[in-house]
């Protein structure tokens, strides 16, 4: 083994700079944060070859006096704090005074800078570390940095680098994250001397019409909450208006833009029930807290942070999300359906139960409100037969009495309400399109309602009534299903929350578990798809019992729903408008519009009526 030595200064710097300096965008984040720092209004940022030939930053901050040029560029120099203490005040971007330190020792670097109190600038050269020259020079109040020959003494590195084309994207993406994350500076960015981004500085509105257009601004949604002193501002796009990945979601912690999955994990949570899968929200959210329950100091590059109470930070973004999208849902789901008194014949009564018997649609697709209530009350009391003499024999093996669970007693029984005469939606309906699409006439419009959509949301809005006060049942024969380490993991760190989401699950050896009992709403359900539902939660940081069961209420009201391509009766149709209309939903639990609707003017429009 060979000996233990020091690492010369040369060795040890080029090294160290590394951590910090990985790439050209590294290097602009850490002079832009430096110029916000220093109390900067405007920034302009311009960069030639990708970053690798030529950057500069100027701004107009406060500046360096001229005695201390050489002082910024020495190892873990810093105006930011002066004890460790200092962290848990911290209100600047940075802090550990290795920037400047790490890009001058491998690159060349010309530093100008100005106090508003001194009669000239002074100006400091650097290679590879070394001060060449430090003079006097005119220049006005502020900062400019010049980066040249970026790793050009480290080929190591260099050679690693991406494309001069890809270096730049980098930086524009940087540049674009600045703009939405500090929407209160003037930034203007150049790229090989082309104009890229210009903003006034006029607010996060702007910042977003300037970097995703018009559309994107007007599908926006304000954010300004608060949850245990943890406030979330910004805004976010509405389901209407998606992309295709999440890199339009920017975050800032106390103004400081961080990668952070217990926020994105918020984000997708509270908006799950309105988004289809691979369907991502624009959001650009900035979270204000005491700089004493956050810890920036993880990583040199300072993007990562860790949290004293990761769970409060959680609850905040996605409560605060979760209320303003409600909110939105019920807006939209109004413009559906008039509610003007309704001119044609409507039931007198609406089941709650309907369509729980899917072999009987096709044979009497014309049957009366009556008569369906008939027909779906003999089929309960058979399943209701059939659900006692489960029971009985799960409860047999325990030698203990059987009971009959009261909550699934009452979702059998159909129950009978009226319809409100004053909330009667106004409509014809013109037929039903391909099995599937209900077609109605509203007034100057025609509606397309999906059959299966609507009645999933109408099935899910009914067990999620009835998920406080879930029964278990015991399973005759417990299912055992092996897991990974990570769903090991997951599992022994979730299970009273899994619990209360209806599954009741044990140990049954070091990668094993069994299920023992699952909420009578589930017992018909097929356990193994249950189960790799909660375990797709794996990779999430918390999982919430309310949300689990949500999410499995919503699968399990998908496979008793009405399909597409199955006929249904009048009746049938005039439940679902009823109910769409007057509980306000606009989307099935996955995300799904439940309706389309075209205007008498899009019609003449396509028939060249009008032009």
């Amino acid at each position: 083994m060979s000996k233990i030595i020091s690492l010369p200064k040369q060795v040890y710097d080029k090294i160290s700079a590394g951590e910090v300096v990985e790439r050209p965008c590294a290097v602009i984040k850490e002079l832009v944060e430096n110029s916000i720092d220093a109390g900067a209004t405007r920034i302009d940022i311009e960069i030639e070859g990708g970053g690798l030939v030529r950057m500069s930053v100027t701004d107009n901050g406060c500046g360096i006096d001229y005695d201390q040029l050489n002082d910024a560029f020495k190892p873990h120099a810093t105006s930011k704090i002066s004890q460790f203490e200092d962290l848990d005040t911290l209100s600047t971007m940075g802090f550990r005074g290795e920037a400047l330190y790490s890009i001058s020792s491998v690159s060349c670097v010309t530093r100008i800078s100005k106090t508003p109190y001194a009669e000239v600038a002074g100006k400091i050269v650097l290679n590879a570390g070394h001060v060449i020259s430090q003079e006097q020079c005119a220049f006005v109040n502020g900062t400019k940095v010049v980066v040249e020959n970026l790793f050009y003494n480290v080929p190591a590195r260099k050679k690693f680098l991406k494309t001069p084309t890809k270096e730049a994207s980098e930086i524009t993406n940087y540049v674009a994250r600045l703009i939405l994350t500090h929407p209160e500076l003037e930034v203007f960015y150049k790229v090989d001397g082309k104009n890229v981004y210009y903003v006034r500085g006029g607010g996060l509105a702007e910042a977003i019409y300037t970097l995703y257009g018009q559309q994107c601004l007007d599908s926006c949604i304000k954010i300004d909450g608060e949850f245990k002193e943890i406030k979330v501002k910004g805004y976010v796009s509405n389901p209407d208006f998606t992309k295709s990945n999440s890199t339009f979601q920017t975050i800032s912690i106390n103004g400081r833009y961080v990668k952070d999955p217990t926020v994105l994990s918020a984000i997708k949570n509270a908006f799950k029930p309105y988004l289809m899968t691979k369907c991502f929200p624009v959001a650009v959210l900035d979270i204000q807290m005491d700089p004493a329950i956050v810890d920036v100091n993880v990583h040199p590059t300072k993007m990562e942070v860790r949290y004293a109470y990761p769970g409060t930070i959680y609850l905040a973004v996605f409560l605060v999300l979760k209320n303003k999208l409600k909110n939105f849902a019920e807006l939209k789901a109004e413009a559906f359906i008039g509610g003007a008194t309704q001119t044609l014949d409507q039931p007198t009564v609406i089941e709650d139960d309907f369509f729980m018997d899917r072999a009987s649609f096709v044979e009497k697709p014309k049957l009366t409100p009556q008569e369906i209530y008939e027909r779906e009350h003999k089929t309960n009391e058979k399943k209701f037969e059939k659900y006692l003499e489960h029971i009985e024999k799960a409860f047999s093996t325990k030698g203990e009495e059987p009971q009959t669970p009261q909550t699934n007693l009452d979702a059998l029984v159909i129950e009978q309400k009226p319809i409100n005469e004053a909330t009667k939606p106004t409509y014809r309906v013109l037929g039903v399109l391909f099995l599937t699409y209900i077609v109605l006439e509203v007034e100057n419009e025609v509606l397309f309602i999906d059959q299966h959509a609507a009645h999933e949301r109408i099935l899910y809005d009914k067990f999620i009534k009835e998920k406080d006060n879930l029964t278990m049942q015991p399973l005759l024969i417990p299912y055992v299903f092996d897991t990974t380490a990570e769903e090991t993991d997951f599992l022994e760190n979730n299970l009273d929350e899994i619990a209360k989401a209806g599954f009741s699950i044990e140990k049954f050896g070091q990668n094993t578990f069994r299920v023992v009992s699952v909420a009578t709403m589930f017992v018909d359900c097929k356990l193994e798809k249950m189960i790799a539902n909660i375990l797709s939660n794996t990779h999430d940081l918390y999982v919430e019992s309310t949300e689990l069961l949500k999410d499995n209420i919503a699968k399990h009201a998908c496979r008793l729903a009405i399909k597409g391509g199955e006929r249904i009766s009048q009746a049938e149709i005039d439940y679902i408008v009823y109910t769409i209309n007057t509980d306000k939903i606009a989307t099935c639990p996955h995300g799904r519009p439940l309706a389309v609707r075209m205007t008498k003017y899009d019609f003449e429009k396509m028939f060249k009526r009008v032009v």
